[in-house]
């Protein structure tokens, strides 16, 4: 499943080992990410991936809900 980013909102910066830095990062308003329910990497619930810039995020189902629409 594919979804849309409709607010813009900042999360910890994990590196590529999973593990958190001391950098955020900024998710952009109108970016597109796909749901990966395969994937769990720091278990945060919902795995998305951004196939444009390989940059991966998770967040919880409310934080989905809030900021993502489906498309």
């Amino acid at each position: 499943m594919k979804y849309k980013c409709v607010n813009s909102f900042t999360v910890d910066y994990y590196n590529e080992a999973g593990m958190v830095t001391e950098d955020r990062i900024e998710i952009s308003r109108g970016s597109i990410w796909e749901r990966d329910d395969e994937t769990d990497i720091i278990g945060a619930g919902v795995h998305l991936d951004n196939t444009e810039t390989m940059e991966w995020l998770e967040i919880s189902e409310k934080d989905l809900e809030e900021y993502f629409e489906l498309l």
